[in-house]
């Protein structure tokens, strides 16, 4: 769905607040699927384990954090994971760790391999994608899918590690 059917420059995407946010592509922005308690839930179980565990895993947890993956094209993360010495930054524009996107009922598999498509590109080393109504979820890497063969979501090289049983904890 769009926001808005009028290109607007980037200077003002940056400078303004959507609620939710949005996705800024080459001037258009583009809706985000949220909202639904599934989506929630899942996104809170993951940003607080990542934040429990930040310093030990060396890391900054994000939730809803802008980036920047092409020169007019900026990404909304559901929850993002940068290396705790990444530069500050108001929208991230060096590749995060990872990248974790949730889905929605109304998300559309298109619109999300877009999406993964342009992580991967930016040079983002993982990326989890959740789908919470099937209590799945699959670790993505260029030219490799796969849902993880003992229920833990990882980072390699990283001790980042997640139970799927943590990340759908408290869905019905």
């Amino acid at each position: 769905m769009n926001v808005a059917a009028a290109l607007i420059p980037v200077e003002e995407y940056l400078e303004t607040s959507y609620s939710p946010d949005c996705d800024y592509l080459d001037g258009a922005l583009k809706g985000r699927n949220v909202g639904q308690q599934e989506h929630s839930r899942a996104q809170n179980n993951l940003a607080y384990r990542f934040t429990a565990k930040e310093d030990l895993w060396g890391i900054w947890s994000l939730t809803e954090q802008r980036i920047r993956t092409g020169a007019q094209r900026y990404r909304v993360a559901d929850v993002c994971v940068v290396r705790s010495d990444a530069p500050w930054e108001p929208a991230i524009t060096a590749p995060p760790l990872l990248c974790v996107e949730i889905l929605s009922e109304s998300d559309r598999i298109a619109d999300l391999e877009d999406k993964i498509e342009e992580y991967l590109a930016m040079g983002v080393e993982m990326i989890w994608v959740i789908d919470p109504g099937h209590r799945r979820a699959w670790h993505v890497v260029p030219h490799n899918r796969q849902e993880p063969s003992d229920g833990i979501l990882r980072v390699p090289g990283t001790e980042i590690a997640v139970p799927l049983a943590e990340v759908f904890a408290g869905l019905p």
